[in-house]
């Protein structure tokens, strides 16, 4: 598997909150990348202090470290202003993404004010070990988007507690326990246990579902979701 694309993340130093990406006049398009995988793997690997395992995860991914790094956390980029060169030289520095996939790896101390780091660093793992899944319809979207197939789907009977498409892999949150990002990259999930009724429910309100835009997208989710069930996995997304 390689890097994720330069475009799955925020290329601007501070991070659009994701309050603004719901709510801005031209809201910004970003990318739900889904993700089947085997949770039992991942939690497996947490914490495993695997060293072979982490100089692999380095060396498949490490190149996508960088731009990661760049990333400020809001904190830091609103103290830079008021801050000497003196009094920066005296601050500890935030782990790095390195760091934060280390901590991951060996259950090392997290440090929440750059949780971001370890949601990406998280998604090097499930990348790792999972597939990541065919998004055609869910690529280069604005979180309005999502919420247009949500209302297409409670419309259609799809009941809210069984799926949704903001509520479940958009702001659910991630599937292990990590720092948690107030701004990107938004994490959600489907247990394998939960997508065999998610995917009756899709199926059934599929012949409800004709606007031309929104069918073929939720058509791409019961893909996503006959994947994972067909391979016994789950379905981790990321939205960035």
């Amino acid at each position: 598997m390689g890097v994720p694309p330069m475009s799955r993340v925020p290329a601007t130093p501070s991070r659009t909150r994701l309050d603004e990406a719901r709510t801005q006049a031209t809201p910004m398009s970003y990318i739900l990348t889904p993700i089947a995988v085997d949770l039992g793997q991942i939690t497996a690997a947490l914490g495993s202090r695997n060293q072979s395992l982490f100089d692999t995860l380095v060396e498949e991914f490490g190149d996508d470290f960088p731009q990661i790094d760049d990333l400020v956390p809001e904190d830091d980029d609103d103290a830079d202003d008021n801050e000497s060169e003196e009094d920066a030289d005296a601050t500890p520095a935030h782990p790095s993404t390195h760091d934060a996939l280390r901590q991951l790896l060996f259950a090392e101390p997290y440090d929440p004010a750059v949780a971001f780091k370890y949601a990406y660093a998280l998604e090097y793992v499930l990348r790792h070990f999972g597939d990541e899944l065919t998004n055609d319809h869910w690529f280069s979207m604005r979180w309005d988007w999502a919420e247009t197939v949500d209302q297409a789907l409670a419309a259609a009977g799809v009941p809210a507690n069984t799926f949704r498409v903001v509520n479940h892999l958009m702001t659910r949150g991630a599937p292990v326990p990590i720092p948690e990002p107030d701004d990107f990259p938004a994490i959600g999930h489907l247990r394998r246990a939960e997508i065999p009724a998610a995917l009756q429910a899709l199926r059934a309100a599929t012949p409800a579902i004709t606007d031309p835009e929104v069918a073929p997208a939720v058509a791409e989710i019961i893909n996503w979701l006959e994947s994972c069930d067909s391979t016994r996995r789950d379905l981790v997304c990321y939205y960035a």
